[in-house]
C-alpha cells in the first residue's frame, strides 16, 4: 500500500508537469538512461523531471528502478529525450503516518468521509521528500544536462550534504 501510494503521487507530478508544455518535435527523441546514487549507493523510487532551458520544448521524467537505473520519457513509455540544455529536480517522496491495509479498507468504505471522521486523533498521512529539499526545485538542485543523442550511461550523483 505505502509503496503504491508513493508511486502513483510521484505519477501524478510527472505526468502534471509532462503535460505543462507544447510544440516540440517528437520524431527526434533520444534513448537516454543512466544511474541515479545518493552518496555512491543507488537511489531506489527517484522522480527525476528534466525541465528545457529552451523556450517550447517538452520536459521529460521518469522513476528509477531498485538498482537505480532510469530511462527518461516524454510521452510514452521510455520513448526518450528531445536534444538541448535541461534543468533537473529529483524527488523521493514518501508517506508519513500512512494508513495501514486495514486503515485504508475502512477509510475507502467511508462513504467520502473525511479522514478526521472517520480516524479523529490520528494523524493525517502525508507526503514528505526523503531527499534534500534543494534537488526538489531545478533552480536550486545545480543538476544540469545537455542532451545530444541517446545516452546509456548518464550518471546522476546527489549528495546528502
Amino acid at each position: 500500500m505505502k509503496k503504491t501510494a508513493i508511486l502513483a503521487i510521484a505519477c501524478v507530478m510527472i505526468f502534471a508537469t509532462l503535460g505543462c508544455n507544447k510544440g516540440s518535435k517528437l520524431d527526434d527523441l533520444n534513448s537516454v538512461s543512466g544511474v541515479i546514487t545518493l552518496d555512491g549507493t543507488p537511489l531506489e523510487g527517484a522522480s527525476i523531471t528534466l525541465y528545457p532551458t529552451a523556450p517550447g520544448a517538452r520536459s521529460a521524467g521518469c522513476i528509477s528502478s531498485a538498482d537505480g537505473k532510469f530511462k527518461f520519457q516524454t510521452l510514452t513509455s521510455n520513448d526518450g529525450v528531445a536534444n538541448g540544455e535541461y534543468q533537473v529536480s529529483v524527488t523521493k517522496m514518501i508517506m508519513e503516518n500512512a494508513y495501514t491495509d486495514e486503515e485504508a479498507k475502512i477509510f475507502s468504505e467511508a462513504g467520502g468521509k473525511s479522514h478526521k471522521q472517520v480516524f479523529p486523533g490520528r494523524p493525517e498521512p502525508t507526503p514528505k521528500n526523503e531527499l534534500p529539499e534543494k534537488y526538489a526545485k531545478p533552480d536550486t538542485s545545480g543538476l544540469t544536462l545537455s542532451i545530444n543523442g541517446p545516452t546509456k550511461e548518464l550518471k546522476l550523483e546527489l549528495t546528502s550534504n
